[in-house]
């Protein structure tokens, strides 16, 4: 296993750096990040209650917002214009688990998730009971994350590849209150997200 760098897209105003799964964080953290399937269960089984999504915007996006390494794991490459989704998991104390930005080709998308509704995305697919699978991209700890006050937090990004839609791109970085981890400092010069490689 070996570290390669990937220069950072320029809407991203935060550093990611994977650090594995050997990091000092708590196993139900590690657990998290290496799973797999569902996210909102994993996460709803660590707070013990259902979650549900406030969707802060869903919009059509052109191309030229999406990172090429987006499009090329979407294998949307030559697609015009997306689906741009950006919205928080709430506990039933309206405690902000996670926020997350959701990216894909525009067709159908909104007929399948529509903005307004409060089941996570998560929970709709497992509805579907149609075979899925999730292609993980990056795991580990941000720096100074804008999603919670500056603050170390976890994050994990994914593909989700299902027979009945096109492919969703998730990226998801969790409360540092909620999934704990261990906070990293700032390293300096520091312009180039890195990924590790599993």
């Amino acid at each position: 296993m070996e570290f390669s760098t990937i220069d950072a897209p320029a809407q991203d105003t935060q550093t990611m750096v994977s650090v594995g799964l050997t990091h000092e964080m708590p196993s139900s953290t590690r657990m998290l990040l290496a799973g797999d399937g569902s996210t909102t269960v994993l996460l709803e089984a660590l707070v013990g209650t259902r979650l549900r999504v406030r969707v802060a915007s869903q919009q059509l996006v052109p191309f030229t917002r999406i990172p090429k390494s987006i499009r090329e794991a979407l294998a949307a490459d030559g697609v015009s214009c997306f689906v741009e989704r950006r919205s928080e998991l709430h506990s039933s104390k309206n405690v902000v688990v996670s926020r997350n930005r959701v990216i894909s080709v525009h067709s159908g998308f909104e007929a399948h998730f529509p903005a307004h509704d409060t089941k996570p995305i998560g929970h709709r697919l497992r509805e579907e009971r149609l075979p899925q699978a999730r292609e993980m991209l990056a795991s580990g700890v941000t720096l100074a994350s804008a999603e919670f006050d500056s603050r170390s937090c976890a994050f994990k990004e994914y593909v989700i590849n299902s027979p009945s839609r096109s492919p969703l791109y998730v990226a998801e970085t969790f409360n540092p209150d909620v999934v704990r981890c261990a906070p990293l400092r700032q390293i300096p010069g520091t312009k180039e997200r890195h990924e590790f490689q599993r």
